[in-house]
C-alpha cells in the first residue's frame, strides 16, 4: 500500500447521514460518467471479380417496353454471383413457380421485373434467351437446357 492510501485508511471517519447530505448539496454537480463510445461498425468488405472474359452484354430491344412510367429499350444480361445462383436454386427447390433469374437489368442496373419479360415481343425475348445462354453458370446451363430440350423418347410412342 502506498503511504497516501494508508493515511486515508487511518484517518477515515464515518459521516452521519445528515452530514453526507449536506456535503452532497454543497459539492458542485458531477457530470454523469460518460459511457464508453459505441464502436464503429466494421467496414463492409466488398469482393468483386476483376478479370476473365466479359461478364455482361447489352441487348437492344427492337420493341421497347414502357413499364411504370419509364421506357426500357435495352437489357443488360450479366453473369450471376454464386449467392444469386444459390438463391435461385433455393427458390426452385422450395417450389417457387418461375423464380426470376437475377441476370437481367435495365440501363440503371435495376432488375428487370417478370412483368416486363412477359410483355416483351417474342423476338426480343428470344434475343435475350440466346445471349443469356452465354452467361449462365455451367450447372444451370445444363439443367435448363436438359429440361427444355426434348429428349429421345419424349414424343408420342409408336403404335
Amino acid at each position: 500500500m502506498t503511504a497516501s492510501f494508508q493515511s486515508l485508511a487511518n484517518d477515515f471517519e464515518p459521516v452521519g447521514r445528515a452530514e453526507a447530505a449536506a456535503a452532497r448539496a454543497a459539492a458542485p454537480p458531477v457530470a454523469p460518467a460518460a459511457s464508453a463510445p459505441t464502436p464503429a461498425p466494421a467496414p463492409t468488405v466488398t469482393a468483386r471479380i476483376v478479370g476473365g472474359p466479359p461478364r455482361s452484354r447489352v441487348v437492344l430491344l427492337t420493341w421497347p417496353i414502357e413499364f411504370e412510367g419509364r421506357v426500357i429499350s435495352e437489357v443488360t444480361v450479366r453473369r450471376m454471383s454464386a449467392a444469386e445462383v444459390r438463391a435461385f436454386v433455393d427458390a426452385v427447390t422450395e417450389g417457387e413457380a418461375n423464380p426470376p433469374l437475377p441476370m437481367f437489368e435495365d440501363a440503371d442496373g435495376r432488375p428487370i421485373p417478370a412483368a416486363v419479360l412477359d410483355a416483351m415481343d417474342n423476338d426480343d425475348f428470344d434475343a435475350l434467351d440466346r445471349v443469356s445462354a452465354d452467361f449462365l453458370p455451367a450447372a444451370l446451363r445444363g439443367a435448363l437446357t436438359s429440361s427444355s430440350t426434348p429428349q429421345a423418347g419424349d414424343g408420342p410412342s409408336p403404335a
